[in-house]
C-alpha cells in the first residue's frame, strides 16, 4: 500500500495492491473517499446487505459516516483519494478538483481528468452541505468527543447517562446513527488519529500506549485490521507531498 498526504490541507490518496484483503465494516467520520479500480474487480458490502463488485475504470463514493466494508484480491488495483468534508465548504468544486487532479499527478498515480473530478464532486457537493436535523445536539456532542479524543477512557454507561438514557436505548441510538457499536467507533478513531502521529522518529511503542492500548502486539493488531498493514509499514508507505495548487483561493 502507499499512502500519500497533503501538507497543508485534508486530503490523502491510497493506492492498494497486492494485497488480498478485507477491510471490515467500518466507516470514515470526516471524509469522503472516492475510489477508482485500475485492475481486478473489488467488492463493496454496503448497510443493508446491498453488496456490488466493482470492474475496472468502474468508480464508487462513500461519504461520511456511511458504513461498508471492502474485499480485495490480489490482482485488484484501487486508488482511493480522502477528501475532508470542511473543503466543500471553504472551495468550489472545480477548484477542489483542480487540487486534487493536482495532487494525484505530484504522487505519480494518474486517476481522473480534471474534467471527470470536477463531475464527481459535483454530484458530491450537495450531500457535503446536507445537515442532519434528526440528530440531538448532546449525540453530536458524544461522537465528535470519541472522534477528537478516542483515546479516552469512557464506558457505555457514562455515555449513556451524559445523555440520559438506558445504556441499551444508548446503544441503539448511537448504532443508529454511527453505523457501528461505541467500541468498534472508538476503537477506528484511535486507529485514525495514531495514523496522522505515526512518523519515522516516532516511538511505536510510545504512541501504543498514549492511545490506550495494552502493549505494542495489540496496537499492531488493531491496525492491521483497520489499515491493512502495520503501523511499521505505515511509516514506509507515507509520503508527504508539498502544495496543491489551491493559491489559497476560496469560495
Amino acid at each position: 500500500m502507499e499512502y500519500y498526504h497533503s501538507e497543508i490541507c485534508p486530503i490523502e490518496i491510497v493506492k492498494t495492491e497486492k494485497l488480498n484483503i478485507t477491510f471490515q465494516r467500518h466507516n470514515h467520520v470526516e471524509h469522503y473517499v472516492i475510489s477508482i479500480v485500475e485492475a481486478g474487480h473489488v467488492e463493496v458490502r454496503y448497510d443493508k446487505g446491498d453488496t456490488r463488485t466493482y470492474a475496472p475504470g468502474e468508480v464508487f463514493c462513500v461519504k461520511p459516516l456511511q458504513t461498508h466494508a471492502v474485499r480485495m484480491e490480489r490482482d485488484a488495483v484501487m486508488v482511493s483519494v480522502c477528501i475532508g468534508r470542511q473543503l466543500f465548504a471553504e472551495y468550489a468544486y472545480d477548484m477542489l478538483a483542480h487540487m486534487v487532479w493536482e495532487m494525484t499527478a505530484r504522487a505519480g498515480i494518474p486517476t481522473l481528468s480534471q474534467t471527470g473530478w470536477i463531475k464527481i464532486l459535483r454530484n458530491l457537493e450537495g450531500s457535503a452541505g446536507e445537515q442532519d436535523t434528526g440528530t440531538e445536539p448532546a449525540f453530536e456532542k458524544i461522537m465528535k468527543l470519541l472522534a477528537v479524543f478516542p483515546e479516552r477512557e469512557l464506558s457505555l454507561e457514562q455515555m449513556a447517562e451524559e445523555l440520559h438514557m438506558s445504556k441499551y436505548h444508548f446503544l441503539r441510538k448511537f448504532r443508529e446513527r454511527a453505523g457501528l457499536p461505541p467500541h468498534r467507533f472508538c476503537l477506528q478513531c484511535r486507529i485514525r488519529k495514531a495514523q496522522k502521529r505515526l512518523r519515522a522518529k516516532h516511538s511505536i511503542i510510545e504512541l501504543a500506549l498514549e492511545m490506550g492500548f495494552y502493549d505494542q502486539s495489540h496496537f499492531d493488531h488493531c491496525f492491521k485490521s483497520i489499515v491493512g498493514i502495520s503501523p511499521k509499514a505505515y511509516i514506509a508507505a507515507k509520503k508527504i507531498i508539498s502544495g496543491t495548487g489551491a493559491d489559497g483561493a476560496g469560495r
